[in-house]
């Protein structure tokens, strides 16, 4: 009966391996900064980004605001733009007004006071500057350490702060891709004849020691935004990782079968455990970077 199970699940393997794969330039998430105004001032303003350009000749002029909510708030296009230019520190460039080296949209929610900058341009540092009734203010230079970020911007004190952890991040993504992995695993290491009771010390110690790996070469790559390359390097980092566990498997599994099986069970429970683990990468990326 395992041995019809262990043939079942070889054949399943293959058929995934043979399922086709789509790629596209266009697909996973993309660089999103989100600004969430506290203590909006009254009336109407104006707000944007600023970024240091190497090159304003060649700029994506496409950029454009999309407003959700309202007439009070946020404006879609500046009073004067001139002020707003005086204001704005030398070398710096409005992401919005000028544009961006790649294509950058932004949405504004002015019933909840978020702005949300999203798209291949986003740049990687900038600055807020708002135009209100009392005024243009220009707040301090940050920025983004993750490929999607919040930031509070406390229009009163002028203060940009940010708002997440890229550790936290590495956290929920060891764990996003650690319990199925853990889940199919186990599942295949009863069907192969060893015993949990035995082996759950080296089988978890062993599982958690490869998904941190997983997440230093695969898992960052995924949240910088990277998933082409990270794709591209699955079967390679999946390789090391097999050779790993069928090393530590074939020396510290135990089972009373005559003829016992580590490193086909590591073949098979590491190729099922990674496709998995790559979908769930890119399903819950977005969730993974909250």
């Amino acid at each position: 009966m395992r041995k019809k199970l262990r043939t079942l699940l070889c054949t399943a393997l293959l058929l995934l391996c043979a399922l086709p794969v789509t790629a596209g330039a266009d697909t996973g998430p993309k660089d999103k900064a989100t600004i969430y105004l506290v203590h909006p001032p009254a009336g109407n303003y104006y707000i944007d980004l600023l970024y240091v350009s190497d090159d304003t000749s060649s700029l994506y002029d496409r950029n454009h605001y999309d407003s959700t909510a309202g007439t009070n708030g946020a404006q879609l296009r500046p009073a004067d733009q001139a002020v707003l230019r005086d204001a704005a520190p030398d070398g710096w460039t409005f992401v919005i007004l000028d544009g961006t080296p790649a294509p950058t949209w932004a949405q504004i929610d002015n019933e909840n006071h978020i702005i949300e900058y999203r798209y291949f341009g986003v740049p990687d540092a900038f600055r807020v500057i708002l135009a209100g009734e009392n005024g243009v203010q220009v707040s301090e230079p940050i920025g983004r350490t993750m490929l999607q970020q919040s930031f509070y911007y406390d229009c009163a004190s002028n203060t940009l702060t940010p708002t997440g952890s890229a550790l936290h991040s590495y956290a929920k993504q060891i764990a996003s891709t650690l319990l199925p992995t853990l889940l199919i695993e186990g599942l295949l290491l009863l069907l192969f004849g060893f015993p949990l009771k035995r082996n759950w010390k080296v089988f978890l110690l062993t599982n958690l020691s490869t998904q941190v790996l997983l997440t230093a070469t695969l898992g960052i790559l995924a949240m910088q935004g990277q998933l082409l390359l990270a794709d591209l390097l699955f079967l390679p980092v999946e390789l090391v990782i097999f050779m790993l566990e069928a090393l530590i498997y074939r020396r510290r599994l135990h089972t009373d079968q005559p003829n016992p099986h580590p490193v086909v069970y590591a073949l098979v429970a590491n190729s099922l455990s990674g496709i998995c683990g790559m979908v769930s990468l890119h399903l819950l990326l977005d969730l993974v970077m909250l």
